[in-house]
């Protein structure tokens, strides 16, 4: 049995409110941005990560005074400038992931904090401002999906998939199969997803919450699947069994495992996420997925645009609001909508 997820609004359980970009959101989005910045003299220095933040008493304030990277297996130290402004993405949900391969699971890595993770834990040392990263990384067995994409070359799945959600790709919400063992659920974007793929060439991408459980199908725990076995577990899911070995002829499927994805939801008390501004603060702000924005929804882009808007506006007293943060479950009729789905 399969579910579409209910997405809050009148086209629910279908994702007719929801604004997707042409492409995905990295080409439809931020090269389209770092473009931008770039016409206007920004410098972007790319393959280095910031290892260690100086920061030195102002008055009763704290203020960076120097960055410590690394780059190309070197250590370079920047010397923040008087009028210099810093702005720190704390954490990371993608980091450590490993890659498998249509016939090999992603290979298992013993977790040595990436430098985002490490960089957090060293600032929050200074001060209790900067919040708590343990609460969000310490705890791997309920943070951690597999997610996979699948490229295929036949039209074949897309047109058995339209037949029961009644869609075209980039129409439905994401769809979930609530009897999966490993609780899959995967999303069929717009084509074509990416500048330049093929008109023959079909993506779709999807993740499993339950990776150490065995599957329905095949006998092994999602994480030690290739992405052909997890191909097979969703296409006999989905009742599509007479046509398995075309599709998974037409596909190259291939796992992600990622132990930090889902940290941002963990349980917090107020201070374990730090304010974007810290009150302490003289010349920095924290932005991205594990700062501290009140009624907004993390895991989304919107939440680290937003941390970037309020840093910005704030330590530059612009007097410019953020984008306003949308309350959909003050709208009756899209809980109205929500309650229905659930209870279909």
């Amino acid at each position: 049995m399969y579910s579409q997820v209910s997405s809050g609004c009148p086209g629910s359980p279908y994702s007719t409110c929801i604004r997707s970009t042409k492409y995905n959101q990295y080409e439809s989005i931020a090269l389209p941005i770092i473009k931008f910045l770039e016409e206007k003299g920004v410098v972007f220095q790319k393959n280095c990560a910031v290892t260690d933040v100086k920061l030195i008493d102002k008055s009763a304030k704290k203020q960076v005074s120097q960055l410590t990277f690394l780059s190309k297996e070197n250590t370079n130290v920047i010397e923040v400038e008087k009028n210099d402004l810093v702005f720190l993405s704390l954490g990371s949900m993608v980091a450590d992931y490993s890659v498998g391969s249509m016939d090999n699971s992603p290979p298992k890595k013993s977790l040595s904090k990436s430098v985002s993770w490490d960089l957090w834990e060293k600032t929050a040392q200074i001060s209790p401002e900067f919040g708590n990263p343990s609460v969000f990384n310490k705890n791997i067995e309920k943070t951690k999906w597999t997610a996979f994409t699948v490229t295929f070359s036949d039209p074949l799945f897309f047109d058995l998939l339209q037949t029961i959600t009644k869609r075209k790709a980039g129409e439905e919400g994401p769809v979930t199969i609530i009897d999966s063992n490993w609780l899959i659920s995967f999303a069929v974007p717009n084509q074509p997803h990416f500048i330049g793929q093929p008109e023959n060439l079909q993506f779709l991408w999807g993740y499993g919450l339950n990776t150490d459980k065995t599957g329905n199908f095949i006998n092994k725990k999602m994480s030690d699947c290739g992405g052909r076995e997890i191909l097979i577990e969703i296409v006999k899911h989905l009742g599509f069994d007479e046509h398995l070995d075309k599709i998974i002829d037409s596909a190259n499927s291939i796992p992600c495992t990622m132990p930090y994805i889902t940290s941002q939801f963990m349980p917090r008390k107020i201070g374990d996420r730090p304010q974007i501004v810290p009150q302490i603060s003289e010349n920095f702000a924290f932005i991205g997925q594990y700062c501290e924005i009140p009624q907004d929804i993390v895991f989304t882009l919107e939440y680290s645009v937003r941390s970037s808007q309020i840093a910005v506006n704030s330590i530059l007293k612009t007097g410019r609001k953020p984008t306003p943060i949308y309350l959909g479950r003050r709208n009756p009729k899209h809980v109205f909508n929500i309650i229905r789905t659930a209870f279909r």
